[in-house]
């Protein structure tokens, strides 16, 4: 049989060698931790997955097609829990601490919000006035008096003033909620006199107080005192090589969103002179230093 030409054996040759190859390469496995913790995450109801961090999520996910995304829900704990499992996880929506820095990454600032404060109800301002002081709530006297309680979330950081005055709070004076809808079932507790202020953000306790007929007019909301009015939020991801490559990654993502949509996305929460502060306040939160990696404090 004669010799096959020189430009056909080589064709067969090169189909040869593809076919050894896989159909594709595989993607590494990026798995999202999310939560249902509206107006932020959105999970059910007619704004299903147009939350503040739905949307900021959504647009990570398109700007990092090298990865393939699974979204996993995970209250705080079982969140924390998957971080450190050593399998890629991420979460878009974390504040930094000291503690959290010692078992994850974390990328630059994505966003500025309002930071946390106290839900108490209008009927009880006069009982609670030693405690407000020039229209901040003073938490650190209201946890030492001891004669009141508290809801606050499960593993949830406050920021580090608050996360300080209730560690050093009186027994049984905090309420922690371990459920699914927590902040609504604390505002429905309040409610009914079971507890007596709550702690958590404003856009929340709002959006569900809306969504879940919560008298909202029944309530006052106050800063905390001796806290900032804005904190920034995190994405943090799995503390292995391949979650300090993620972390690079979304970092560069971030970089190009968040001077824009991404400020946008949490301002349309917010409505008035509070809107119109925010957006003011939002030229100065991104001045972090220069670091690609995680945050440094």
């Amino acid at each position: 049989m004669p010799a096959l030409p020189f430009l056909r054996r080589l064709a067969l040759l090169t189909l040869c060698a593809f076919s050894a190859l896989p159909a594709h390469a595989e993607k590494p496995r990026l798995i999202w931790t999310i939560r249902d913790m509206p107006p932020f995450l959105i999970l059910e109801g007619p704004l299903k997955n147009r939350g503040i961090a739905d949307r900021m999520l959504q647009l990570l996910i398109a700007d990092m097609p090298q990865y393939e995304h699974v979204l996993s829900v995970a209250n705080r704990a079982r969140a924390t829990q998957m971080l450190t499992s050593g399998v890629l996880t991420c979460d878009p929506g974390m504040l930094w601490s000291q503690e959290r820095e010692q078992i994850m990454y974390f990328s630059i600032p994505t966003m500025g919000i309002l930071t946390n404060g106290v839900a108490v109800r209008k009927a009880d301002e006069a009982q609670l006035a030693p405690f407000v002081q020039q229209g901040e709530f003073d938490l650190g006297a209201y946890l030492a008096d001891g004669g009141y309680t508290i809801g606050t979330l499960v593993d949830r950081s406050y920021g580090k003033v608050i996360d300080a005055e209730l560690k050093n709070a009186k027994p049984n004076t905090i309420i922690v909620h371990h459920g699914t809808d927590a902040t609504l079932s604390l505002l429905r507790m309040q409610q009914h006199r079971r507890l007596d202020a709550v702690l958590g953000y404003w856009p929340e306790m709002r959006y569900q107080s809306e969504n879940a007929s919560v008298p909202l007019d029944a309530l006052n909301f106050y800063p905390v005192k001796g806290v900032p009015a804005y904190q920034l939020g995190y994405v943090s991801c799995s503390k292995t090589p391949e979650g300090l490559e993620a972390v690079k990654a979304i970092n560069a993502s971030v970089r190009r969103l968040r001077e824009g949509e991404v400020i946008d996305l949490y301002a349309q929460w917010l409505d008035g002179s509070t809107r119109t502060a925010y957006l003011k306040a939002a030229k100065t939160f991104f001045t972090e230093p220069k670091n690609d990696i995680a945050r440094s404090k």
